[in-house]
């Protein structure tokens, strides 16, 4: 019996720690995905007022990914900022795998994880 329990053991850990692994790194992408949402509406509501600069704008949204937990340096982009116009502020950062990076080194091509927010300026 023991022999028998050791090697079922054995077939079945390394299938349970990719599963594992894959829910905890999808898990960590599905966060980040979150952060850079809000990141990117957060700037989008600041974006949309006409006293406010870009560069208040830009600070925002570090500042949300900052306080987010992540700690790569984000790159964003802010449309035309005309009045009565849709704003649109993307929001991304580079995106590596930790749990799974040496076994499944391109996990789906997932590079750069981004979020984006649309809202009309102030006329």
């Amino acid at each position: 019996m023991g022999g028998a329990t050791i090697v079922e053991f054995a077939l079945m850990l390394l299938p349970m720690l990719l599963l594992l692994l894959g829910c905890m790194e999808f898990g960590r992408y599905f966060w980040a995905q979150h952060v850079l949402s809000s990141a990117a509406a957060e700037g989008a509501r600041m974006a949309i007022l006409s006293d406010v600069t870009d560069a208040e704008v830009g600070a925002t949204i570090e500042q949300v990914v900052s306080n987010g937990g992540i700690s790569a340096t984000p790159t964003y982009s802010i449309s035309d900022r005309s009045a009565g116009v849709a704003i649109t502020v993307t929001v991304s950062v580079p995106y590596q795998v930790i749990a799974l990076g040496g076994f499944v080194p391109a996990m789906l091509g997932i590079t750069q994880v981004s979020g984006a927010s649309v809202m009309v300026g102030q006329p």
